[in-house]
């Protein structure tokens, strides 16, 4: 599943890249250090989700 997000995560990115391209280096690099940063985000909200869900299905037994 994590395959799946961080595929999602560089599409993102190129779109963003694609919007600026022409622009100068410094919005690549930026891009750069965006991506590991969406990954992290996406991986938390991931498994705060996935814990709710679990816990609404505990308290709903």
């Amino acid at each position: 599943m994590w395959i799946i997000i961080l595929v999602i995560n560089i599409i993102f990115c190129i779109q963003i890249f694609n919007i600026y391209r022409g622009f100068s280096a410094m919005d690549t690099r930026l891009l750069i250090i965006a991506l590991p940063l969406l990954v992290a985000a996406t991986w938390a909200l991931l498994n705060i989700v996935t814990l709710a869900i679990q816990q609404v299905q505990r308290l709903s037994r």
